[in-house]
């Protein structure tokens, strides 16, 4: 159905991106892997961590997901002059919507960027395979996204920011709802 992987090249502020995004996440396991210890080595938050995690058998770790293609629409990997900056999964959640942005995380202080190539891509994936809507979620580990979407992202009056906004004013707020039997906070897009 799909080939393994989408590769885009861009120029954006004097610098070279490169988005992957993966339909065969085996592919990236093992990049993701070293990219995903590196970073929480160097987070004080542990509560998130399960969820990140590559050498266990929950079967919703980062790791497991990747080996078993639980992220059915693939998962996108970004970097910036040839270094990891930030990766994201696209996620079925039922027949008519799908989970963006999954297992979401990179460099914090260049999560603009990420989500200006990867939103966009999961977006348009979501309504090429014949999705109605797609989610993000946000577990109380991450709520600091959802308030920079929310809150900051409006108020920013940069190139790359302005980009993001004009994903997110889509999305409106489904408050908390119990996604995947965990209790979530919910943005959604209709299309």
């Amino acid at each position: 159905m799909f080939k393994d992987s989408i590769v885009q090249k861009f120029s954006e502020d004097g610098h070279e991106f490169t988005l992957t995004h993966y339909f065969d996440t085996t592919l990236c396991y093992e990049q993701i892997k070293t990219e995903a210890e590196a970073y929480w080595e160097t987070k004080g938050k542990k509560d998130a961590e399960a969820n990140y995690l590559f050498d266990n058998e929950t079967s919703w770790s980062l790791g497991q997901m990747l080996k078993g293609q639980g992220f059915e629409l693939g998962f996108t990997v970004v970097e910036m002059d040839g270094k990891f900056l930030a990766a994201a999964g696209l996620r079925k959640h039922d027949d008519d919507e799908t989970i963006c942005l999954s297992r979401f995380f990179g460099i914090p202080s260049l999560y603009p960027y990420g989500n200006a190539f990867i939103l966009p891509l999961h977006i348009k994936l979501s309504k090429d395979n014949g999705y109605k809507s797609t989610i993000i979620t946000f577990n109380p580990y991450n709520e600091h996204l959802l308030n920079y979407y929310t809150r900051i992202l409006p108020r920013k009056t940069d190139r790359i920011s302005l980009m993001v906004y004009e994903e997110i004013k889509n999305f409106k707020s489904l408050g908390l709802q119990t996604i995947n039997h965990t209790e979530q906070f919910v943005l959604a897009y209709s299309f």
